[in-house]
């Protein structure tokens, strides 16, 4: 509920990782579920995304290696799903921003982006330099559906702020991925704010009736 009132699109973006909730067999699953939260808190998953600095939170891109760890070879090979390694990424980061501060406001756009790891190296390269990854903009497109939702997460995770569009679909097929994704999430935004504006008016009728219960009550 948070995550929606504050990130609608986002939120929206990461409905893949919660469909078990409507599939079959979901007490089952959510046995599962629990075990495995349980066991990743046991080892310290918190240690990697826990820390109220989005910088400390940034060393690894754990939704990566969930999703990578999760399929089969032969699943990531149909895919065609090769998660680029972070020291790539790290060094390719680098190389785009060098020690020049970009200027705020820049646009770092990427066309395969899976889970976001490339942002994730952007994004210590810029806090390097001193600079705060949510002054810039991320635009970031994405094939397969989970690992959208996964870069979703991490744009929160990593800190990456306001302006972060993630879209999902093939880029090579349709050039506009982004444009729609744009346009997606400002429904998105717009819908929340009705519901919540709706959900204000109802709480003002409550309480109203409330206090005039209190002021004067009924025989």
């Amino acid at each position: 509920m948070h995550t929606w009132a504050r990130r609608p699109d986002l939120g929206a973006r990461m409905a893949p990782l919660m469909g078990w909730l409507t599939e079959d067999g979901v007490q089952e699953k959510a046995h599962a579920v629990r075990r495995v939260t349980e066991t990743a808190l046991r080892h310290g998953i918190l240690q990697l995304t826990g820390s109220p600095d989005p910088c400390h939170r940034s060393g690894t891109d754990v939704m990566s290696w969930t999703i990578t760890s999760l399929r089969s070879h032969g699943a990531r090979q149909g895919l065609g799903e090769y998660h680029t390694p972070p020291e790539l990424c790290e060094a390719m980061a680098a190389l785009l921003v060098g020690d020049e501060p970009p200027q705020k406001g820049r646009r770092f756009h990427e066309p395969a982006g899976g889970t976001g790891g490339m942002f994730r190296a952007l994004a210590q390269h810029l806090r390097r330099l001193h600079l705060d990854p949510a002054d810039y903009v991320w635009a970031l497109n994405e094939l397969e559906p989970i690992a959208a939702a996964g870069a979703a997460v991490n744009a929160i995770v990593w800190g990456l702020g306001p302006n972060v569009v993630i879209a999902c679909g093939d880029s090579l097929a349709r050039g506009d991925l982004q444009e729609r994704a744009v346009r997606e999430r400002r429904a998105l935004f717009e819908e929340r704010d009705r519901i919540l504006a709706r959900t204000a008016m109802v709480e003002a009728v409550r309480e109203a009736r409330a206090l005039a219960e209190r002021i004067a009550p009924t025989a």
